[in-house]
């Protein structure tokens, strides 16, 4: 999930509600557009599961992965996702100033509901596969793009989601002293030249930095910023842009 540049909230309140049958789409007339009711919106049964309220959905750079454990009970062939409440019951924090009306808007991909024992053999699967690619795919003089090193809106700031990968590749560093690494930040096209310059640069900065204050040698890093100088797409939609907002990294022999 991940919220839209533009929005000017955030909301903690996202929840799943399994149903028997399809919702009305309008059970009364101009009230689903301020609300939907689950006991109005279908005649059978329903049930609706709050995913947390422990934070905000914030990231607009990246993505935020959900997910959650539900016993089914055999009435659900549908399932909705959003937020039920009217806006004066739903939890809302201030992203940006608004223009003319206030909003928080979503972007949902890659929804899938799986069983669980299925799932546990995919992770193992999964943590086999990373582990190889930890440990033989890095090759040197070769430009790596990091997959979840991702920042807040218009700044070098790490989000939490950062650190893991971050924290592989210094291991990966750390058993290998003869290397050095190069990392190269980028943006996308919005903006102006000097400030897509600026902001690569403190991103590429930041990543070195955390690196560093994990145990790497400064002398073993640098750092570069290239602004929106060299996209690998064209910036002609949001998903686009989302892939020119990027950090690279590339080891190199001493």
């Amino acid at each position: 999930m991940s919220l839209a540049e533009k929005s000017t909230k955030a909301t903690s309140d996202i929840d799943i509600l399994f149903t028997e049958e399809k919702l009305i789409k309008c059970y009364h007339a101009n009230y689903c557009e301020k609300q939907i009711k689950p006991k109005k919106a279908r005649d059978k049964k329903f049930q609706k599961v709050e995913i947390s309220r422990d934070h905000f959905y914030r990231e607009k750079l990246g993505w935020t992965k959900i997910s959650f454990t539900y016993t089914a009970t055999g009435f659900e062939n549908y399932f909705s996702i959003g937020n039920f409440n009217l806006n004066r019951r739903t939890n809302l924090v201030k992203m940006q100033r608004a223009q003319e009306y206030e909003f928080a808007y979503y972007y949902i991909d890659d929804v899938s509901i799986v069983s669980l024992e299925n799932e546990v053999v995919h992770q193992k699967t999964q943590k086999k596969e990373e582990s190889i690619a930890q440990e033989d795919s890095i090759k040197e003089d070769e430009v790596y793009t990091f997959k979840n090193v991702l920042f807040e809106f218009d700044k070098a700031t790490l989000v939490a989601t950062s650190v893991k990968e971050l924290d592989e590749l210094y291991a990966y560093l750390e058993k290998r002293p003869s290397l050095t690494i190069e990392i190269y930040g980028y943006t996308d096209d919005i903006g102006t030249l000097r400030r897509n310059k600026e902001l690569s640069l403190q991103r590429a900065k930041a990543v070195s930095a955390y690196l560093i204050s994990k145990g790497l040698e400064a002398s073993r890093i640098q750092w570069f910023g290239f602004g929106s100088s060299k996209p690998i797409v064209p910036n002609d939609t949001e998903a686009q842009r989302k892939k020119n907002r990027r950090v690279e990294f590339k080891l190199n022999s001493e």
